[in-house]
């Protein structure tokens, strides 16, 4: 016996369909069975004798008839009497109050607090909003660009210094090296000749 994949341990949570049971399942379309159908007695084939169950019931089939309507299995509703002189009405009956309606309710929050004057929340507050973040924005860059250009001469100041200070630094170390090596020859000589 091998144990349940990985894979398929999670089918058997998904409703059953009429493919996967036996042969003595139906699930149906929840339709009604409503069409009409002729019962067929069950008889013996060499006396004609009618059959029956262990019950005592008599044995018979059912045989469906074209597509004819049978009337005493279809769901009829039966209205209760003075129903139809009441002012009620199914659900909610949004209509004139002379026919017991309900007057329709009004979009967004009904009876909440309402803005009024000149800063009320309408098209020309939003508007108004639009604007003035599409200026805020605008100063905002502006004012970035305004920092990358101040930026950029700092740098450009920065190198011009550093290449004339650089120039001094060279010229200063150049002569500093020449001592050095003029110095370790002579330690190095002095060595030499002191043995």
């Amino acid at each position: 016996m091998l144990p349940t994949a990985v894979t398929l341990s999670k089918a058997s949570r998904l409703p059953l369909t009429s493919k996967q049971a036996n042969k003595n399942f139906y699930k149906g379309t929840r339709t009604g069975n409503v069409l009409l159908r002729k019962r067929i007695a069950l008889v013996t084939r060499t006396t004609g004798a009618q059959l029956y169950d262990a019950q005592g019931h008599e044995r018979t089939w059912n045989k469906r008839v074209g597509g004819r309507l049978d009337e005493s299995r279809m769901v009829s509703f039966v209205v209760p009497p003075g129903l139809a002189d009441t002012k009620l009405k199914p659900y909610v009956f949004t209509g004139k109050e002379s026919e017991s309606g309900v007057p329709r309710p009004e979009r967004g929050y009904p009876g909440g607090p309402r803005m009024s004057g000149p800063r009320a929340l309408d098209g020309t507050y939003y508007s108004s909003l639009i604007d003035a973040i599409s200026v805020r924005r605008a100063r905002q860059r502006e004012a970035e660009s305004d920092m990358r250009v101040v930026r950029e001469r700092v740098r450009q100041k920065a190198i011009r210094g550093s290449s004339s200070s650089a120039a001094a630094d060279s010229e200063s170390s150049s002569s500093a090296a020449e001592e050095s090596t003029d110095g370790d020859k002579k330690s190095v000589l002095g060595r030499f000749f002191s043995r």
